[in-house]
């Protein structure tokens, strides 16, 4: 990646799905730094710790599946029909989507929503109007379940598979940069 950069094929380097050793690690062998953070965050996964950290060693963060992939994963919570954000929404004359990628700018980070449809995506962009109170902040980050959507249970047997569940705020990896570190 960073002979890319040096070819001015990107501008960029970014991680995906990095918990923090294996960014610190990174940090310490890289001679371009990696700019962008991207990991699942929403309100059932706040990620806290990590974005925390991310944040504070200068990373930006994106925040994929903010609106919680409602419908992607059988028998897991769906965000947009929770009391909890849905009384926001109310509260706040807004859908739960709003809510839900209000919740994450309002945190400081960049929201990637899926979707394809004319309507939701006029309705994801009309999110800078408002602002979230510090109570409904709070609610947003403490009622959900603290359970990622994505586990990538296929990859759990890679040396690089950092997803230990007694950390329960870490980060899997999917892009496994430290093969080409030879390690």
């Amino acid at each position: 990646m960073e002979e890319l950069v040096d070819e001015g094929l990107v501008k960029s380097i970014g991680l995906s799905n990095f918990n923090q050793r294996q960014i610190a690690h990174v940090l310490a062998h890289c001679r371009i730094r990696p700019v962008n953070l991207q990991i699942e965050i929403h309100a059932n996964f706040p990620n806290t710790s990590l974005v925390d950290y991310a944040q504070s060693i200068g990373l930006t963060v994106t925040a994929y599946a903010p609106l919680g992939s409602p419908g992607g994963f059988r028998g897991k919570t769906n965000l947009l029909t929770e009391s909890w954000v849905t009384e926001t929404a109310k509260r706040n004359r807004k859908t739960c989507a709003q809510i839900l990628l209000r919740y994450c700018l309002q945190r400081g980070l960049i929201v990637i929503p899926k979707s394809s449809k004319p309507h939701r995506i006029k309705e994801n962009i009309q999110v800078f109007d408002f602002e979230l109170s510090k109570e409904d902040m709070h609610q947003l980050s403490t009622s959900g379940l603290n359970e990622r959507q994505f586990r990538f249970e296929k990859l759990r047997h890679h040396p690089e598979y950092p997803f230990d569940d007694s950390v329960h705020q870490e980060s899997c990896a999917m892009t496994f940069v430290f093969q080409q570190y030879g390690e």
